[in-house]
């Protein structure tokens, strides 16, 4: 059991490190479950999120920062 425990604290670690690694970069994980990314972009010169999901076959989504995922258009 403690082997367990160590192996999924070490997961858990590893996991951490990734999420701030993405947020360094400027990544905004959204939502873990879902697999939800913003990524910091620029549309038209305006500042703008490119927006992915697990379930999305390609980065081909974005909207503006003061809209959310429900307002994501192709790009």
């Amino acid at each position: 059991m403690e082997e367990r425990e160590a192996a999924l604290a070490q997961v858990g670690e590893g996991i951490k490190g990734l999420l701030a690694l993405l947020e360094s970069l400027g990544v905004q994980v959204r939502d873990l479950d879902s697999g939800l990314v913003d990524i910091p972009t620029q549309r038209d010169g305006v500042r703008a999120w490119l927006c992915w999901r697990l379930s999305d076959a390609e980065l081909g989504f974005w909207h503006s920062t003061s809209e959310g995922f429900a307002n994501r258009k192709p790009w």
